[in-house]
């Protein structure tokens, strides 16, 4: 399944994490409102494994749920077939990453954040409880992960939130 010994990035090693987000992904990331570059990135990671390092949303749009809810409707993809980026943090909720612009269709459903463009920002695993479900990369290489359009999220968070009594 890899291609190297290295690859893909151990989930728990915040330095080969943020490695694989800049150099692979080239997300671009700061620490308390100061843009960092890439090394300087993997560099911070190496001092404090559990910093919250943000990367900007310019990449990809970031649609969280409950965890619950979250789980339900990856739950949902999987058996369809369809992989989106998403981890969780905690038993707290989970962070789906689509196409940049994407997230607008998810604009207005109850009980969804987005996180979209230069605005908005994220906090990556493995930092604070945060662990990929799906990783951002191919798991036979390295290489990004296709991002994919809300329509499969929105149908999958639809169904997961009525087997689970949300509504909707």
């Amino acid at each position: 399944m890899t291609t190297s010994p290295n690859w893909p990035p151990d989930p728990c090693d915040a330095v080969a994490l943020v490695r694989a987000y800049t150099r692979i992904l080239d997300w671009q990331f700061a620490a308390g409102g100061v843009p960092l570059t890439g090394e300087e990135a993997v560099l911070a990671a190496g001092r404090c494994p559990d910093a919250e390092l943000l990367t900007s949303c310019a990449a990809f749009d970031a649609v969280t749920v409950a965890c619950d809810l979250g789980v339900r409707a990856g739950y949902f993809l999987a058996r369809c077939g369809v992989e989106i980026p998403s981890f969780h943090t905690g038993r707290q909720s989970s962070t789906f990453l689509v196409r940049p612009g994407a997230g607008a269709m998810l604009s207005g459903v109850p009980a969804v954040e987005v996180a979209s463009g230069e605005g908005g920002w994220l906090a990556l695993p493995p930092a604070a409880g945060r662990r990929w479900s799906a990783p951002p990369w191919s798991t036979a290489g390295p290489a990004p992960a296709a991002l994919l359009d809300a329509a499969p999220l929105r149908g999958a968070l639809a169904t997961a939130a009525r087997v689970l009594g949300h509504g909707a």
